[in-house]
This record gives C-alpha cells, structure tokens and sequence, in this order.
C-alpha cells in the first residue's frame, strides 16, 4: 500500500493530513485559517478564487474584513516566499482572486509490507523496549530543561481574544492564543497583584470566560464537539463538562448560580440559548431563544428580559424579548455588526466593531457611547467588560493588527478615557539588562528607562540599540545615523549620519572610537568612528563581523563565511569552513570562545553554535519562530527575545527564553 506525497516547488505536500512539509519533509506548523487557505487553494488550483468565496467556504460565511483575508493569504506567501508579480506559489489578479500556480509532483511513500504473525510479536517487544527509552530519555531532557538548558521565563500568546472583569473584586481573565505551538490559553491576573497567571490551555478554541466565585468557566470547541471548562483559580485544577452540541457561539453570566449559552444541539439545524445551572451541571432550554442562524444572547440579573442579536444584510438585529410575559418588546436594525453583549444592572450594553452603545429603557433606542478612540478610522473593538463604573475596551488597530486595551471611566452617560495599555510589542529590554526597555505605541517606537519611564530616544521604525560606552551612554543605530546618548537623562552626545545599515558596533580599545561594521549597496565593509572628533575612516573590506578572543581580532568574511584572523607573521589563516549566514543573520560571542548565529529559513530561524579553534563545522542547536533578538547574561547562557508579541494587559511582551 501506498500514499501520495506531493512536491511542490521546495516543499512537500500531505494532501490526506492536510500538512505542509519542508524540503526534509518535516513538518512546518501553520496557522489554522493559514492552512485552511493553503489548502483551499491548492484543492482547487485549477482556477481562481476570489475573496466572496474564501470568505464563504474558509470562514464558512462568518464576517470578517476583506484585509483579514488578504493578510491571512500574505503570510502564507511570505512563508513560501513569494513575491508579487514573480509569485512561484500563489498568484493574485486584481477581480480575479488567487491561484495555486506551482507545478505539483507525485512522490510515493511506501509502507512497510506486513510481517508474519510470530515476527509481529518480537516487533511488539521491541517496540515497548524503544517506547521506554524513548519516554526515559524525554524526561531525562525535560528535567535538564527546566534546571539548565532550556526554561521558559514568561507566557506568550499573540492575539487576545476575549477579557471579562469579575464584577465582585475587578480580577480579570482573559483568552489569548498562541500560534507558535496552536494552543489557546486562558490566562487569570488579581486586581492586587497585578501579575498574569496561566491556568489552563487547550489547543480546541476557548470562548469569552465568566466568573462564578472561586472559578472561571470557559467554552471550548473542537471539530464536532463543544462543551465547558471549568478551573478553580487558587488550585489550577480544571474539570471538562461535554454538552450535547455541534457547535457553541456564546456564553455571558447572569448570576452565581447559572449562566447563559448558545449553542447548537447535535441532530438539530437551530441554534438554541439556555440556561446553565452550575450546581448539577445541566442545561435547560429558554422558550422562543431559538433562531436557524448563529446567534449571541444575554439576559438580565433579574432573568425576565433576553436581549439575542444576529447578522442581517446590511449589519445586525438586535431583539428583546420578555420571557415572564412571553413578548418580544423591541426590535432594532443597525448597520452594523454587533460583537457582544453585556447586562450592568438593568441597563443593556453592547458593541459592534466600531461603537459602543447602551439601551434607553424609556425610549427603547439605542444611544451610542462617547469612546474617544483617537487613533484610527481603521480601529475596530474586539471585546470589552464593564466593572464599578469603569468600561474596558480591547481595540485593535486593523491595519497592522496592533492591540491595545483602554479604560474608561463612565460619567453622565458618557466615557472618559483614563489609561491605555499597547499591546504590540510591549517593553522590549536591551543590553542584556532591565533599566532600559523599547516601547511601541500606534506610531513610533520609544527607547526609555524603565525605572522612571524617561524619554531617551523615539522613532517610527525600529531602535535598535548596538552597544554602550561605560555605564553612562548607549549607542542605537535609527533612521541612518548612528547616536550615543545619555542612558540617564537622554541627552544626544553625538551623532553619525551613514549610508547603510549599522549591523555592530564596537568600542576601540583605549579610543574614543566605534568600529562599525555596515552592510551598503557596496557591501559589508568596517568604518572607525572617532566621535569627539567626528571623524570617519575605512578600516577594512568583506568583514561580516569582528570580535576580540584574548586580545586577538577575528573576523567573519562575507565572501565565503569563513571566520578569519591573522598569525603573528601577519599571514591571514581560516579558523572555520563556511557558515551558514543569510543576509539578516544575528550572530554574538560567548565567554567560552563560542560563536553563536542564526539562519533564516521558511519555517523559522536555525540557530548554530561552533567553537572558535576546536571545532571546523558549526552546529544547529535550536530551530525556533519569531526570533527578534538574541544576547547572552552573565551566566553565558543564550537569551532569546521571540517576535510573538504576548499581547497580555500587563505583562512582558514577548517570550524570553534562556539556553
């Protein structure tokens, strides 16, 4: 027997399983709608597809913008590579749509033939034996990872994607997800202490999480299952209640003894809200909350009036129905779409991508809030929760997917913005120390001092800090020119305007000076700067990067990778075969003459070590996604800073991890 794997161009395809394979036929994790798209697709390469129909079939008819979409199809082509008009991959036609033009290779994998019955039983043997070595040695490497090698210092997700406030004591709990190991995360942080806890993952999608006492309920998802989590937040522990259903669309509380779910029934073409009593763990159906299509609800502390909202043509209808009386008392059309709901009180709130709104109960209208946003046009709202007078609000900026969370404080009927939280990226730390941080806000980048949050140095593109000068000032390189400031007060020292990127900076033994390895459209070359002089000069051609080993210079030549020093004679000598350096590769020196670099590659970053003077050959040490940047701490252990932005309230921005 046999199966088919395809070629397609440098990669491999598993059209069975679904998985895209790298040119070793490893694996290349993707994100849900990334491979949901790539194979879409691909099914279909015989013709053009058009954004109504991905729309339709990938996100199965459910409203998303048009530039969801198309970045979802962007990263896609930047993992293969392509690049507009040249597309080897995916081809776009301006009223066409997309097309998988890549010509597609059969190769066969052949299973192995069956074997005798009495060789099956020494095979069986066998395989427990390795089965055991194997699991010996995981947790022989697990327990060295999580003492010496390799340790998570803090949580990362991507995308928050739901927050709700504990209306008793202002905790919140929030969902995040993480696409670099595919799981979501439901993440708790105390009102007091303001750290962010994980309590619990899971790789079916999580929805918007409700407090009852001591616990946090959480739906869950998969292909043709739903139901509840449940997670006691002093232990951890968590229990998993199944529902009898296909598919679940929303939760919201009512009080401490129940709360509210929409859901569909298995075997049933409607969608159906009922109330959840937590004591039994039983769900009872609520009379006329029944709809043919996806629909949110909430209802009211007092449990007599349930507010339900679907999508219409032209944005959504919003019902209130009377289920003491029976009735349906109001029916709204808005030309928008409503994204949640949430009761304070007896008041109804809501919002859509772009507003939020609260019911007149005198005249049965909607009034919008005043939420003074400020930012862009293209900001749309993802979620918010409502706690003693306070709205919270979880934008994110459609452009770029930048996240940010605000905090209103209600007055008279209107918001007024208090605080502002950017999640994208939050507090990058520098120079292998925690005074200075990089922060990000909608339109620049600041360089400042952690301990009293002062202005060093803003930009709109990236700050990237190369070096310091003694204790006192650091060197960044930032839109062309090279700057060393103050690190206390950020006073500008002096400044070097230079062609190029500045890719290292090194302090010139006993001068005032910086050699600056540059990489321009004439190639990697070192310039001396002497900076209270300001005085500029070549140093030298084809360096790629230089370092000191015992006094000595070494140095990699970009014209054959090769690390390279002199002998006493004055005679230039190789210390290495080729490394494997692409043009954006980071590389940095270890205090045992090791030389750390990095590669880029379609399904991440390899990341090499070789040993100046002993070994010839550099190894990989880790393969990873994201890598933003890499240093070394005091213990010589390798710290790695991952692109895959955290997007927590309040914690560190990105996932640090040290080797």
């Amino acid at each position: 027997m046999a199966r088919n794997v395809l070629k397609v161009g440098r990669f491999y395809i598993n059209p069975q399983q679904q998985l895209l394979l790298d040119e070793n036929k490893n694996e290349i994790a993707l994100e849900a709608k990334v491979q949901e798209i790539l194979f879409y697709l691909f099914d279909n390469r015989d013709r053009y597809v058009s954004l109504e129909e991905l729309h339709e079939n990938v996100w199965s008819g459910r409203i998303v913008s048009d530039s969801a979409v198309r970045r979802t199809i962007s990263k896609l082509r930047k993992l293969f590579g392509d690049n507009g008009e040249e597309a080897e991959y995916i081809k776009s036609v301006v009223k066409k749509g997309y097309k998988f033009v890549c010509d597609v290779e059969v190769e066969e994998e052949k299973e192995e033939e069956s074997q005798l019955p009495k060789k099956k039983f020494r095979i069986k043997w066998k395989k427990i034996f390795y089965s055991f070595l194997y699991i010996s040695f995981i947790s022989l490497f697990l327990f060295v990872a999580n003492t010496t090698f390799f340790k998570i210092e803090t949580l990362v997700q991507e995308h928050v994607l739901a927050i709700t406030r504990n209306p008793q004591n202002g905790d919140y709990a929030y969902i995040g997800y993480s696409p670099g190991d595919t799981r979501y995360q439901l993440f708790y942080q105390s009102d007091e202490t303001k750290d962010d806890e994980l309590l619990a993952f899971s790789y079916d999608p999580l929805l918007s999480p409700i407090f009852i006492k001591n616990t946090i309920w959480v739906g869950w998802q998969s292909i043709n299952s739903c139901g509840l989590l449940k997670v006691d937040i002093k232990t951890k522990k968590s229990s998993r209640v199944t529902l009898d259903c296909s598919a679940l669309v929303h939760m919201s509380m009512i009080n401490d003894n129940e709360f509210l779910i929409t859901m569909k029934p298995r075997q049933v073409d409607t969608y159906q809200s009922y109330l959840f009593n937590i004591k039994d763990e039983k769900t009872d159906p609520i009379n006329d909350a029944k709809m043919e299509n996806p629909f949110i609800a909430s209802l009211s502390a007092d449990g007599n009036i349930l507010a339900m909202s679907y999508p219409n043509l032209k944005g959504s209808t919003l019902r209130l129905l009377d289920l003491k009386n029976n009735l349906q008392i109001k029916k709204n059309d808005i030309p928008e779409r409503i994204i949640q709901l949430r009761w304070q009180d007896s008041i109804l709130k809501l919002a859509t991508e772009n507003s939020l709104y609260k019911l007149n109960n005198e005249t049965g209208m909607l009034e919008k809030f005043d939420v003074r946003t400020n930012y862009s046009r293209h900001t749309k709202i993802i979620d918010f929760s409502i706690y003693a007078g306070k709205v919270q609000v979880l934008h994110e900026e459609d452009k770029e997917a930048t996240q940010y969370l605000n905090t209103y404080n209600e007055r008279s009927g209107h918001l007024e913005l208090s605080n502002t939280v950017f999640l994208d990226p939050h507090m990058l730390p520098v120079l292998n120390d925690e005074s200075v941080i990089i922060d990000h806000e909608p339109s620049r980048y600041v360089l400042k001092s952690r301990s009293d949050q002062k202005f060093l140095a803003t930009s709109k593109s990236m700050i990237r800090v190369l070096t310091s000068i003694d204790k006192n000032d650091i060197v960044i390189f930032n839109n062309g020119h090279v700057d060393i400031i103050s690190r206390t007060t950020g006073t500008l020292q002096y400044r070097l305007d230079i062609q190029g990127e500045v890719k290292q900076a090194i302090a010139v033994p006993n001068k005032d000076a910086l050699w600056l390895v540059t990489l321009s459209p004439v190639g990697w070359q070192t310039l001396q700067w002497n900076y209270k002089s300001n005085n500029l000069t070549a140093v030298s051609l084809h360096e790629r990067m230089r370092f000191f080993i015992d006094g000595k210079l070494f140095w990699v030549d970009s014209r054959d990778g090769v690390i390279k020093s002199k002998n006493d004679a004055g005679d230039i000598i190789s210390f290495s075969n080729a490394l494997h350096l692409s043009s954006d590769s980071l590389w940095i020196l270890g205090k045992d003459d090791s030389l750390w670099f990095t590669e880029s590659r379609t399904y991440g970053t390899d990341i090499y070590q070789i040993k100046i003077g002993s070994e010839k050959i550099a190894k990989v040490k880790l393969r990873i996604r994201g890598l933003l940047e890499m240093s070394l701490n005091e213990k010589n252990q390798l710290i790695l800073q991952l692109e895959q932005q955290p997007q927590s309230q309040l914690s560190s921005a990105f996932r640090l991890f040290s080797l």
